[in-house]
């Protein structure tokens, strides 16, 4: 309620300010033809400076060859691998070839070191007539082997060494039944021979008694055995007979 006797005070009207002009006024309108043409200016450029950069990327990629193509461009080929698995079989199956001839020759070696010495068949040429020889022959006697029945080992020897040193040989005493001696139990040998033929068997027997397992040799009334051997020949006793006394035959004992 307004207050009597005072008056309502004139409000003179405030002065607004001036407005800014409008942003439509500062910046000019553009039309939709000119925004198109900046949409494709736009688009023009980056065409432009794209195929530079896949340029340059390939130039990169073709200068420097990744690690997986230096790898597979370093390893061997498939003909290469093949080819070098076949040598390597190849070698291998050499190899085994090769080990039976090597143990076959190893063991020759061995027998041919641990093998007795051959005996000779025949006398060195050129050697000495008077000296004995000491060739020793194991065939089986060219003019029968029958005396051989009940004999030794050794004394199997002797006969086929005799045999074959002196083949005009042909009679040989050997196994007597009743013999309470070397001739009962085979261990003697009679070379029936006289003469010069003679001192030349007693002669060989002793030469290669050792080799043939000689122990004693009787011949012309002597004597000579493997324990006295340095003595040479002994003397034997008269048995009043020219067979009693080994005339007529070399008796050789075995052992």
């Amino acid at each position: 309620m307004a207050t009597p006797g005072r008056r309502k005070a004139h409000r003179a009207p405030r002065k607004r300010p001036a407005r800014v002009a409008s942003l439509s006024s500062l910046t000019p309108r553009r039309t939709p033809l000119a925004l198109a043409a900046l949409v494709l200016a736009g688009v023009a450029t980056v065409g432009a400076s794209a195929p530079q950069v896949l340029t340059t990327a390939a130039v990169g990629t073709a200068a420097a060859p990744s690690a997986t193509e230096q790898t597979l461009a370093s390893a061997p080929s498939l003909e290469q691998h093949i080819a070098e698995r076949r040598e390597v079989a190849v070698s291998r199956s050499s190899e085994r070839q090769a080990l039976p001839s090597a143990r076959a020759a190893l063991v020759a070696g061995i027998a041919e070191a641990t093998a007795e010495p051959e005996e000779e068949d025949e006398a060195t040429e050129g050697s000495d007539p008077s000296e004995p020889s000491t060739s020793v022959s194991g065939k089986p006697c060219a003019s029968g082997s029958s005396v051989e029945s009940g004999l030794s080992t050794n004394a199997v020897k002797v006969h086929r060494a005799v045999c074959a040193q002196f083949p005009s040989i042909t009679s040989y005493g050997g196994v007597r039944s009743g013999d309470g001696g070397e001739h009962g139990s085979g261990r003697a040998l009679d070379i029936m021979v006289s003469g010069a033929v003679g001192d030349q068997v007693a002669d060989y027997v002793r030469a290669n008694a050792s080799r043939l397992g000689v122990t004693e040799v009787l011949w012309a009334q002597k004597i000579w055995t493997t324990q006295r051997a340095s003595e040479g020949w002994r003397s034997m006793e008269d048995r009043g007979s020219s067979t009693a006394n080994h005339y007529d035959h070399v008796h050789v004992t075995v052992g």
